[in-house]
């Protein structure tokens, strides 16, 4: 468990998203601990960096993947960063806590970057 209530969901949904394209949920998670290093479950810090230094940080936090594809998910994390605002946030957290799982599901896939394999990593982590 981490400091606010937030981030064990804030991390579970940066390991959701990162847990694509043959790259295993468990496999994603065994970072964590990298990626709280590099800011990478901080996504007020995601929003300040630019996409280059998100994919270092990815790099360095041992998220290996060809540079194409370490771009592109770079690119997607500060998407979600940019469109999981404070308030959808708190609106996540919400509908977390009192089970409302079908509510948390429409307002993540209002998030771009996140569709139903990121989805199903994100239920399966929330479980």
């Amino acid at each position: 468990m981490t400091d606010a209530p937030h981030d064990d969901l804030v991390i579970d949904l940066i390991v959701a998203v990162l847990a694509v394209n043959n790259y295993s949920l468990e496999r994603a998670y065994a970072l964590v601990d990298s990626l709280q290093r590099e800011r990478l479950t901080d996504l007020k810090a995601i929003r300040q960096m630019d996409p280059d230094e998100v994919a270092q940080c990815l790099q360095r936090a041992g998220y290996s993947q060809a540079e194409f594809i370490l771009n592109l998910f770079a690119n997607r994390l500060k998407r979600v960063a940019e469109d999981v605002s404070d308030h959808r946030l708190a609106q996540l957290m919400a509908h977390e806590e009192s089970g409302r799982t079908e509510l948390s599901k429409e307002l993540l896939l209002q998030v771009h970057g996140v569709g139903q394999d990121v989805l199903r990593n994100f239920r399966t982590l929330r479980s």
